[in-house]
């Protein structure tokens, strides 16, 4: 007799449904969705095999799950699944699946964290690599204004990739916006950006779409959108055409211009 657990469909079919339902607000990268499926269904896997519906989970199940995870992880990845978890579980009760999320007071493992501040890069550098796109190009207008985004605002680039054409806002008063990522308040952009995304929007991006219309500010093609990945490549190409070899994040391409704005850089 077999002691294996069959996966309940329902199970599955909530975390398909969840999956979906972040899918269609397009907000998250298609890696970070995988990402979250895969930590979903990996533990609905492991509960079962201890005989617990994933439904049913308590709060005494996921902590023995999470301290059995951190026998053989690392404290970060289940840092991570634990998260996707708790957005999933979350979601259950806003819809009145079920009454309380068995994560509402599981800690999260900790998880060491070293803060070193990025190296800043000189305004020149900033600059260099801001232009160092071929403009002449459809590929090279995106590309630049995903960098000039990322350096000139504080959303996330798991945001930035998965901007939407109505994610383009009007000017509020204090000027124009960009929708972030809970869909409800914006971030002012600045009107050379603007006027630059939206010129790119009438010309440059349909060369990227050819003849399809996946809705995505900055398409990868026809299909869908950049992926983190493919934005870190962009990242690191204009950097080793700037001529800077070593190590250039968003992260350091956003503080970098921050610590510059006060001299009121000219960026094309």
């Amino acid at each position: 007799m077999s002691n294996a657990h069959p996966v309940p469909p329902e199970s599955v079919a909530a975390i398909d449904e969840y999956i979906k339902n972040l899918r269609s607000k397009g907000r998250l990268a298609r890696s970070t969705l995988n990402a979250y499926l895969s930590d979903l269904l990996a533990l609905n896997e492991r509960l079962e095999r201890t005989g617990v519906h994933l439904l049913n989970a308590t709060e005494q199940d996921i902590e023995k799950d999470r301290d059995a995870r951190l026998r053989k992880s690392r404290p970060a990845s289940v840092a991570r699944a634990l998260t996707s978890a708790r957005g999933f579980f979350n979601s259950l009760v806003r819809q009145g699946i079920i009454t309380k999320s068995p994560l509402k007071f599981v800690r999260q493992p900790e998880v060491r964290r070293y803060h070193v501040s990025p190296r800043l890069l000189t305004q020149g550098e900033l600059e260099d690599i801001l232009n160092a796109s071929d403009l002449s190009e459809s590929i090279g207008k995106r590309n630049n204004l995903l960098l000039r985004l990322i350096a000139t605002t504080d959303i996330r680039s798991s945001v930035v990739v998965a901007l939407t054409l109505s994610d383009i806002g009007l000017n509020t008063g204090n000027g124009p916006t960009l929708k972030r990522m809970d869909g409800d308040s914006t971030v002012v952009i600045e009107w050379s950006l603007l006027r630059d995304i939206r010129e790119y929007v009438k010309t440059e991006r349909s060369e990227i779409l050819i003849d399809k219309e996946p809705g995505y500010l900055f398409p990868s093609g026809p299909r869908d959108c950049l992926s983190r990945q493919m934005l870190w490549r962009v990242l690191q190409d204009c950097a080793k055409k700037a001529g800077i070899r070593r190590r250039v994040t968003a992260h350091t391409l956003r503080r970098s211009y921050l610590a510059h704005y006060s001299q009121q850089m000219n960026l094309r």
